[in-house]
Parts: C-alpha cells; sequence; structure tokens
C-alpha cells in the first residue's frame, strides 16, 4: 500500500483545525465561568477551527469535486450568515449571539487556507511522484 501524503497532511490538518474548535469553546466557558479572563483566542479560536475543520474534512473526502474554491466560500458563507440571523432570532434569550464582524473574517481566513493546503500539498507531492515515475521509466 503506498501511503498518500497528501491525503495524510489533509488528515493532520483537520485534527489540528478540530483541536482548535474543541480548545476554542472550551476557553469561552472557561472565561464565561470567571476561570480565565477572555481574550481574542477563546473569542475566535472556535471561528477559525470550525470552518477549517468542515473545509478541511469536506475537500479530503471529495477529491472528484471541480470547482474546490466554491466549497471553500460556500462553508464560511453559511457561517457568517449564521452570524447574521443569529442575533436576530436569539435577541430575547438571556446570552443572545453578538454579531462580530471579526468572525467572519476568521471563516473565510480559515477555509481558504484549508483550500490553499491541500492544493499547495497536491502539487508539491504529485510533482515529486511524476518525477520519479519519470526516472524510473
Amino acid at each position: 500500500m503506498k501511503l498518500k501524503i497528501p491525503k495524510v497532511i489533509q488528515e493532520v490538518e483537520t485534527f489540528i483545525y478540530g483541536s482548535m474548535l474543541i480548545g476554542g469553546e472550551l476557553q469561552q466557558d472557561l472565561a464565561r465561568a470567571g476561570i480565565i479572563k477572555y481574550n481574542w483566542s477563546a473569542g475566535h479560536l472556535s471561528d477559525i477551527g470550525a470552518s477549517g475543520f468542515f473545509t478541511a474534512f469536506y475537500l479530503m473526502e471529495t477529491d472528484k469535486i471541480k470547482n474546490k474554491f466554491a466549497i471553500a466560500l460556500g462553508i464560511p458563507a453559511f457561517f457568517s450568515g449564521l452570524e447574521i440571523v443569529g442575533p436576530l432570532i436569539t435577541k430575547h434569550l438571556p446570552h443572545p449571539f453578538v454579531y462580530d464582524y471579526q468572525d467572519a473574517i476568521c471563516y473565510f481566513g480559515a477555509s481558504l487556507t484549508a483550500l490553499g493546503i491541500k492544493e499547495l500539498s497536491k502539487k508539491l507531492f504529485d510533482k515529486k511522484s511524476n518525477l520519479e515515475s519519470r526516472a524510473k521509466n
């Protein structure tokens, strides 16, 4: 069985983004409980993790999609839409959503980074395997 390095890179990337999502949510819970002070990382790490995780996972599992850029923009657009609609729906709750434009930046940045990592790893290692196969012939 041949090890596919781009796939391994994507699996590691997905794991890192998933860890950021869980860690960011934990930080937010600790900040709400007053155990730690709120900081930028506590507010945005889970946003980066969520968008990056779903984009990286989707791109990793679907190699046959022709327009990967649409996926990399569709996922953060969905999350950004929730950011806009969320405060309208939850305004009467004790802890309503609050719109933060930095969240949208985190969503798009993470998704485009996930796409970039996939494409870069694929080009680097596919080029290397093509050179190796030419050298054998």
